[in-house]
């Protein structure tokens, strides 16, 4: 039973860490679409220290379920987190499994706003991209072709707003 538990603990440990990410997650869109560079990057860099707190109560939670696999004679690849609810006494069985729904339910959540976040980021991409193509085309001169067919001597492009040229 002692097993279980530190296997909720983890659980419970890495539903709070997938939480926070959420909330940061959401932070990131309101960035996004106020356009703040300096708090994204130092909200981005909270992210990977979060991403890298996960990770190792993931190896945890991948230790300890490694030790119920052995202990209950059920091998790794068929012990998920839902047939490992299964193993839990009666008493616990309702909060374990509220757990288990709750972390289900970040996942699909986190995966949704990540893919909003990436929506708003590609979409600022191809923004910029819209705006440097422009750019360079008003600064790029166009060919002028007289009636015999050479092409005639411009002025530079940017003389009508810079009379120093």
């Amino acid at each position: 039973m002692m097993l279980l538990e530190d296997v909720a603990q983890v659980l419970g440990q890495e539903t709070e860490k997938y939480e926070a990410l959420l909330r940061l997650l959401r932070q990131e869109r309101g960035l996004i679409v106020d356009g703040n560079l300096q708090a994204l990057s130092e909200l981005v860099k909270r992210k990977e220290t979060l991403v890298l707190e996960l990770k190792i109560l993931q190896e945890a939670r991948l230790a300890l379920m490694t030790k119920v696999s052995a202990m209950y004679g059920i091998p790794m690849v068929e012990l998920t987190l839902f047939r490992l609810a299964d193993l839990v006494p009666a008493s616990h069985a309702t909060s374990y499994r509220a757990l288990l729904n709750r972390l289900a339910f970040l996942a699909t959540r986190l995966v949704e706003d990540n893919d909003w976040n990436t929506a708003l980021l590609d979409r600022s991409v191809a923004y910029v991209r819209g705006s440097l193509s422009f750019l360079t085309s008003a600064v790029t001169p166009v060919p002028l072709y007289q009636g015999d067919g050479s092409v005639a001597a411009q002025s530079p492009p940017f003389s009508t707003v810079n009379s120093q040229v």
